[in-house]
């Protein structure tokens, strides 16, 4: 981790940063602005060096780089999936899990996007690889299709794949959603203004 180095290239209304270690290219983050809003868009890491605390450099740098550039105020993540196939809608669990420590929160409205009306359709995707099990959901409205990871109460870990093969309804997604008990892909996360001090503790700068 202490010979990684990062490189910073600025956008007209954005950041590029890409992450090297031993000068050998390993993930690349992108932030961009809309008005006083600063919006990660995007953040990869080859699969080799994942899980190893690289994503979360990326994303806090990004973040730190919009607030010094483009003195942001308002912060959101884009957490819409590339294509739609399983493999990639659960590749940024990792992601979700740390803006959600970050203090963001789904861009949704639960009772509506899981309304028993809306929900068309619940499987169950196994674990692989380095990536956790999940449901995805096929839905009536946009963005018709979801992934949901659950997390573990009390180790905010995904949970494993034995927990996903039992009965659940659009109750049970709803419920999770307001417990912040499920990781959402394929949607936006905002913060909230309360959890703005969270946010900024955690990229370690001063609010403002």
């Amino acid at each position: 981790m202490n010979d990684y180095e990062l490189k910073i290239l600025e956008l007209k209304k954005g950041v590029k940063i890409s992450l090297f270690l031993n000068e050998r290219l390993i993930g690349e983050g992108f932030g961009e602005i809309d008005g006083d809003k600063g919006i990660l868009y995007d953040v990869y890491v080859f699969k080799e060096y994942q899980r190893k605390g690289f994503g979360k450099i990326l994303v806090k740098e990004v973040f730190k780089e919009l607030i010094k550039k483009f003195k942001v105020k308002n912060f959101l993540v884009r957490m819409v999936m590339k294509g739609g196939q399983k493999d990639s809608l659960l590749e940024n669990a990792g992601m979700g899990i740390l803006v959600y420590k970050m203090g963001f929160s789904p861009q949704i409205d639960p009772y509506q996007l899981f309304s028993e009306e809306n929900i068309k359709n619940i499987e169950i995707i196994p674990e692989k690889d380095i990536y956790p099990a999940g449901y995805q959901i096929t839905l009536a409205t946009a963005p018709y299709i979801l992934t949901a990871i659950v997390l573990d109460t009390f180790s905010q870990k995904p949970q494993p794949e034995k927990f996903y093969y039992r009965f659940v309804s659009h109750k049970n997604f709803i419920e999770w959603v307001l417990e912040n008990k499920v990781i959402l892909g394929n949607i936006n996360y905002y913060l909230k203004e309360e959890n703005k001090e969270k946010f900024y503790n955690f990229l370690e700068i001063k609010n403002g």
